[in-house]
């Protein structure tokens, strides 16, 4: 026994004069900070998640109520509010298949919809939980969601929807009863996102080149804001944008830049403004190329790009974003920039080819910044890696006319025509209005001269005819400049 209480002599001792009670008080006041830590990180979670869901409107479709024959061909009222909803968040985050340098504005990724849409479902929780908590509090402070409710009748050879937004007018939608029933859905789809949600809209529809309803819509939205001075900075930052790409989309390069140089002004530490400054420019720089290849030109451009990318990344730590996401309009920013400067030879290749490949890391899956490397190292006259990243761009998307269009070039450049002619055919297969490329652009496209010389010109000639009959050339004059 003498040895157990050897051991436990040091304890009766601590005891005896206090210390083993004191590391208990301490230990105890240590758990107890901890328990409060824990509980305030919890109430803080809680306040935050409140705000990021009742700072902005939230809107709930109840399903519309439908007529009996719409039942029986499957268009419950639930099933009509789905389809609606559908179409709503395709209008709000478009397809944008471009992967041109001409369309760079179009690269940059917006951030998610603040704006809360869903389908009402009408059952009750059954047990406690925080999105529970949340609708509760809502409801205590008047901020429930707004309900949009709606009903389908048939009357007079028309299909007429009829859509009631909470605290705004009965509104009327109607199709001829010979046009199908997607089209009712989608007018009221676009009708919805234009009252709950209407800088997306603006969105859209310049994407669609509906110019006149784009900048009716934009003119209102900026009144609006400048008549109020509580409007909130993601708000303001969105018009702005969309003015910018407004005026990009109509080929306006000095508007468009005006706008984006305000944005900078109006809020200098949000990544949005130097994003956007550089696709302007890379825009222009691509098509002043299209029209002439004489880089000499473009130069001021490429400086001007390079210098606004550099002051960017200088803050990048300091720097907000939040309209465009930011990782992804970073990388894109510096792909951009490092490209026009390799092309104008601002800088020592390896210095640049670092921005690029930084971009890549940043955005590894990216096509457009493949896109950019292939050229980049076309520009170096290294057709080895031009063509490796041509490779895994159309590998990734063997649909995509633009991609196949720089692998057709790269083979140009590299002395390779038969290739050139292989990808050219594959380009102009997969037609693609959005980046140019279609038969009457590629007749005035001055990449192409070699092969409209004397020499060269039947074969390219004979391509073109037998891709004459794409509907895409029936559009081909009002496409935007490959590449």
């Amino acid at each position: 026994m003498k040895p157990l209480t050897s051991l436990l002599e040091p304890l009766k001792m601590s005891f005896a004069d206090g210390s083993a009670i004191k590391a208990a008080k301490r230990a105890n006041t240590v758990l107890l900070l901890g328990w409060r830590l824990l509980i305030a990180s919890v109430i803080i979670w809680c306040v935050w998640r409140f705000r990021s869901v009742s700072e902005n409107d939230t809107y709930a479709l109840k399903a519309f109520s439908v007529p009996p024959d719409l039942e029986k061909r499957g268009y419950q009222g639930n099933t009509v509010v789905a389809k609606i909803l559908s179409d709503m968040l395709a209008i709000i985050y478009p397809k944008d298949s471009s992967t041109s340098r001409f369309n760079a504005c179009r690269q940059n990724e917006k951030v998610r919809l603040k704006t809360q849409l869903k389908v009402a479902d009408g059952s009750a929780s059954d047990k406690v939980d925080i999105n529970y908590l949340v609708e509760t509090s809502k409801m205590l402070i008047g901020r429930e969601d707004k309900v949009i409710t709606g009903h389908i009748i048939h009357e007079s050879d028309q299909w007429k929807a009829y859509i009631k937004i909470e605290d705004k007018p009965l509104h009327t939608i109607a199709i001829s009863d010979l046009m199908p029933l997607d089209s009712l859905y989608f007018k009221a789809a676009f009708y919805l996102v234009g009252e709950t949600t209407p800088q997306y809209l603006v969105n859209y529809l310049i994407q669609a080149k509906r110019f006149d309803e784009a900048e009716t819509l934009l003119a209102s939205l900026s009144f609006k804001q400048n008549d109020n001075e509580n409007t909130p900075k993601a708000e303001r930052i969105q018009t702005l944008t969309n003015w910018a790409n407004f005026h990009l989309s109509k080929d306006s390069f000095r508007l468009a830049y005006q706008k984006a140089e305000e944005l900078h002004q109006l809020f200098p530490n949000d990544l949005s403004s130097y994003a956007l400054r550089v696709s302007i420019l890379m825009a222009h720089a691509t098509d002043m190329t299209f029209k002439n290849p004489d880089t000499k030109e473009i130069k001021p451009l490429a400086e001007r790009a390079f210098h606004v990318a550099m002051s960017a990344e200088k803050i990048e730590n300091k720097m907000t974003s939040l309209y465009l996401n930011k990782q992804h309009a970073l990388g894109l920013m510096l792909s951009n920039a490092g490209y026009l400067a390799s092309m104008c030879h601002l800088q020592e290749a390896p210095i640049l080819e670092k921005y690029l490949l930084r971009a890549k890391q940043i955005l590894p899956h990216n096509l457009y910044l493949r896109n950019n490397l292939a050229y980049f190292y076309l520009n170096q006259k290294n057709y080895i890696l031009a063509e490796k990243y041509a490779r895994e761009a159309v590998e990734a998307d063997r649909n995509d006319g633009n991609l196949w269009d720089t692998y057709a070039e790269i083979m140009l450049k590299a002395n390779n025509p038969v290739r050139c002619y292989e990808y050219l055919d594959k380009a102009l297969e997969h037609s693609k209005v959005v980046d140019g490329i279609t038969v009457a652009e590629y007749k005035k496209d001055a990449r192409w001269e070699t092969l409209r010389k004397m020499d060269n010109a039947k074969q390219f000639n004979s391509l073109l005819k037998k891709h004459d009959g794409y509907a895409a050339n029936i559009m081909g004059a009002f496409a935007p400049k490959a590449n």
